[in-house]
């Protein structure tokens, strides 16, 4: 059965300007009348505007490898009965940078930007920024997918915090402690994106 959506490449096309006037007006006639390809294209333009001006780093060879020899090491979890009927995405960190440059003339008691993250899962792509100002941390994260998220979760021995995920895919997560956290995204009741464990801060 064809789906009565345009397919991401002909959405990437449409917002990079790669069509002729017939697939424009065409493209345009779809996007005003289908709200989940127009939410699709709007995550598009902001992940291409990301691209552009993207300065993440690569994750080291050496730091990736021993992430995966850990998460090798560890010992399976007894799954509870909710977990056993969840549908588990796993997703893993693509880059990360950190130790920014304040900017001249930052406003006394305004949050520094101190590291921007990008996560991955199948075709689900999550950019975080994360401020602080003394110990209270700030985690800004967007979603980028055709799939509306319910909401973030962020977990550690100590505590679980939850976020709303918003139409165009943003969350975030005020005055939270610095520390190691593992990120969580709720896509229904029975199905979720695990990412593995993060330091904050």
């Amino acid at each position: 059965m064809e789906s009565p959506h345009i397919e991401i490449e002909k959405i990437t096309d449409f917002v990079v300007g790669r069509m002729d006037d017939e697939e424009l007006k065409e493209v345009s006639a779809h996007l005003a009348g289908c709200p989940s390809c127009a939410i699709l294209k709007m995550r598009l333009e902001k992940t291409i505007g990301l691209m552009k001006s993207d300065t993440l780093e690569e994750v080291p060879a050496h730091i990736y490898e021993r992430t995966l020899d850990l998460l090798k090491q560890r010992p399976a979890a007894v799954k509870s009965e909710k977990e056993s009927i969840v549908k588990k995405i796993f997703g893993s960190l693509v880059s990360a940078a950190s130790d920014f440059t304040p900017v001249f003339g930052l406003r006394s008691g305004q949050p520094e930007l101190i590291q921007k993250l990008k996560l991955s899962a199948d075709d689900f792509e999550i950019n975080l920024q994360i401020s602080a100002k003394d110990e209270n941390v700030r985690v800004f994260g967007e979603l980028f997918s055709r799939i509306i998220a319910d909401k973030a979760v962020l977990q550690n021995a100590e505590t679980e915090i939850s976020a709303a995920v918003n139409d165009l895919g943003e969350f975030s997560f005020t005055n939270i402690p610095k520390g190691t956290y593992k990120l969580f995204i709720i896509l229904s009741e029975t199905a979720e994106i695990e990412f593995p464990e993060i330091t904050i801060g």
